[in-house]
């Protein structure tokens, strides 16, 4: 399952920064690049930083992360789980 949200993900990047570089004048290909760069760069550093702060974190803990939506101030982050009830 997570190998096929991983290849829907990039397929979906690949159609936008197709639709990127059809939209702008090519003198402007190499800063959408260099921005689709930098933006995967951020996305693996917060992942090493939190997969760190997780690995490092009690076992017993994690479990506890499930319970960030319910409390949140903000109910729709709550509303939009799977567990949601109406």
């Amino acid at each position: 399952m997570s190998l096929g949200a991983f290849a829907g993900t990039n397929l979906d990047d690949l159609i936008m920064l197709g639709g990127q570089f059809a939209a702008v004048e090519k003198e402007h290909h190499r800063r959408i690049a260099e921005g689709q760069l930098a933006a995967i760069a951020l996305v693996i550093g917060l992942c090493a930083v939190v997969g760190s702060a997780i690995e490092s974190a009690p076992h017993r803990a994690i479990g506890l992360l499930g319970l960030i939506p319910s409390w949140s101030k903000d109910m729709s982050i709550a509303s939009k789980t799977f567990n949601a009830r109406a």
